[in-house]
């Protein structure tokens, strides 16, 4: 069908724009601390240690989308289409968020219990508990920047949680070198920080008060429950390989191997976490007007989600082993080999979270539900066997599988709904990673050097020939780039 194509310029560039600075500048924090703080955490524990570390926080974010249940999704389109109700909105969602909590740590804690026999990992998964119910009130303090666009507070709330933790986390494992107590602190610098965020909140943006009606409760609950369940079954492929690799496999090395690599996903993941978090309210106006300026924002990202996907995942096959060795040491070599498979998960992982939001600001909430189901089940079907046979790499490649899957049915669903243009946005880009892998693997016996430079040439060319990235998407980089080079010549 024929469309026009509008420019995306103006108020929601600029607010998409803002927000997003502020967001990513938060976990710049968040990244640049979580890395030093790992390489520590892992030199010192070893291995098995950390990996039981990582699975711990991987067994309690698994609970985490059932204290959210989509509040701050609900929050944002409230908001974003009118702020009174926002107010009453978001105060709706605190109250439901404290229910929640309350109901979930306790199914958490007695969950754990059933599944867990040996008594260390037990008292560390309990100990994680505290954990579960701070960052599940952080977030919706989280929830409420985002929401009306005042994201300046989180970066100031995780420029100081976040050097807090690892400020405690170091001198407990310098004085004690004692894991469990490093598992303390990461749960103890989550609830200071919620505390903190709800004081700010409360004194800065909107009255905090919890006296809500139950019917009020009920429409907010039910308008969310779908995208919690979502939300959940869309983390079983992040969250779930380190989960069932404990269970199927072991708790030794060859899990903290895993769990190193899955670090980089983890960490990465936060660009498009912010992403979805900064264009929700944008979308849900775009969604609103019909102005189709959300059909142009999925293609944008679509092709810039494989374009910059596949370089990350080209250097990370590259120089990832070399690296790893370096920084962690000979005890974590095949972390290094498994960075490269992990970076590709990258591609459907951010196309799925954009998307996601797309479907979000257009209220179909059933259909994120389905698509979210058929990636969860093919995860949960295949685990088992692919974990059993390849170890490792299993875990990953059913993590992969299910994400694309989930992907491929959102892309379905836009393209019913919106008509994206899939040949611009999906297969020309898709080619051009395509034959910049297989040149990559040709150049390899070379050496990683000239194998990447080679690829990042033939990717820059093909995708000039090919017209990958439309005018106006190549006015909108330089536009960034001169905006980034003002602001670092002001800042000196």
């Amino acid at each position: 069908m024929p469309k026009s194509t509008p420019i995306i310029d103006g108020k929601g560039v600029a607010s998409i724009a803002k927000n997003l600075i502020y967001l990513l500048s938060g976990q710049g924090v968040y990244f640049v601390t979580r890395f030093f703080y790992v390489i520590v955490i892992a030199r010192v524990f070893g291995p098995q240690i950390y990996g039981m570390i990582n699975y711990g926080i991987a067994w309690y974010l698994l609970f985490l989308p059932l204290t959210r249940m989509g509040m701050e999704i609900v929050l944002s389109r409230d908001t974003g289409r009118n702020r009174e109700k926002g107010d009453h909105t978001a105060v709706v969602t605190l109250a439901l968020r404290i229910v929640s909590i309350i109901v979930v740590t306790v199914a958490y804690i007695i969950i754990s219990l059933l599944f867990e026999s040996d008594p260390a990992s037990r008292l560390m998964v309990l100990v994680f508990a505290f954990a579960l119910i701070g960052r599940s009130l952080a977030f919706w303090t989280g929830s409420v920047y985002i929401a009306y666009e005042c994201n300046q507070y989180f970066l100031r709330q995780q420029a100081i949680f976040r050097s807090l933790e690892v400020a405690l986390g170091l001198v407990v494992i310098f004085i004690w070198r004692e894991a469990l107590l490093v598992v303390a602190i990461h749960g103890l610098v989550w609830c200071l920080e919620a505390i903190y965020g709800l004081v700010i909140i409360n004194r800065r943006v909107l009255v905090l008060r919890l006296e809500v009606k139950f019917a009020d409760m009920s429409r907010v609950f039910t308008q969310g429950f779908a995208l919690g369940v979502s939300m959940l079954l869309m983390g079983l492929p992040y969250q779930g390989p380190l989960v069932f690799f404990r269970h199927v496999v072991s708790s030794g090395d060859i899990l903290g191997q895993l769990a190193l690599a899955m670090q980089i996903l983890f960490i990465l993941s936060n660009i498009p976490f912010a992403l979805r978090g900064a264009s929700l309210p944008v979308l849900s106006r775009s969604a609103i007007r019909k102005d189709g300026k959300d059909r142009v924002y999925a293609e944008t990202m679509i092709r810039f989600s494989l374009l910059l996907g596949c370089l990350m995942a080209l250097l990370g096959t590259a120089f990832a082993p070399w690296l790893t060795i370096q920084i962690f040491g000979t005890r974590y070599a095949l972390a290094g080999d498994l960075i490269g498979p992990v970076l590709w998960l990258m591609i459907p992982f951010t196309i799925c979270q954009v998307l996601f939001s797309v479907l979000l600001a257009w209220k179909k909430d059933f259909q994120i539900f389905f698509g979210a189901l058929i990636g969860a089940a093919f995860f949960v079907i295949i685990i088992f066997e692919a974990v059993g046979r390849y170890k490792a790499v299993g875990a990953i490649i059913s993590a992969a599988g299910a994400m694309c899957l989930t992907t491929f049915y959102f892309i379905f669903l836009l393209r019913k709904y919106m008509a994206i243009d899939l040949f611009s946005a999906l297969l020309k880009p898709g080619l051009a990673v395509v034959s910049t892998v297989v040149v990559f693997y040709s150049l390899s016996f070379a050496g990683p050097i000239v194998a990447v430079g080679g690829a990042f040439v033939f990717l820059f060319v093909i995708c000039y020939w090919f017209e990958c990235l439309t005018p106006q998407e190549i006015i909108w980089l330089r536009n960034s780039f001169v905006w980034i080079r003002r602001k670092v010549s002001f800042l000196k």
